[in-house]
């Protein structure tokens, strides 16, 4: 689909006022897909991330990616270990 004006206003902001990397802008996008985030918003936080943790080429865009995947993982998995198993019973059978 084509970019709304607003998107392309925040592109614009990305590149003239943010002085990201084409490139990199790239990679964040390529992370929200993985993500499966498909708006501006989250392309914007991703890239206020790596801002934040001096993110600057796709490798280093890449690793952090991952590690952050990882990590989501691992407390995914705590989540669901630390859950009560609720016993079913199927009423219907008797």
């Amino acid at each position: 689909r084509p970019l709304s004006p607003l998107e392309c206003e925040t592109l614009a902001m990305w590149l003239d006022q943010d002085h990201q990397d084409p490139s990199v802008i790239k990679a964040a996008l390529r992370e929200a897909v993985i993500s499966g985030k498909l708006n501006f918003r989250y392309i914007d936080r991703i890239l206020f991330e790596w801002k934040k943790n001096g993110i600057k080429t796709i490798e280093q865009a890449k690793d952090y990616g991952n590690k952050f995947r990882q990590q989501r993982k691992k407390t995914t998995l705590v989540q669901k270990s630390d859950s009560k198993t609720i016993p079913f019973y199927n009423w219907l059978e008797q």
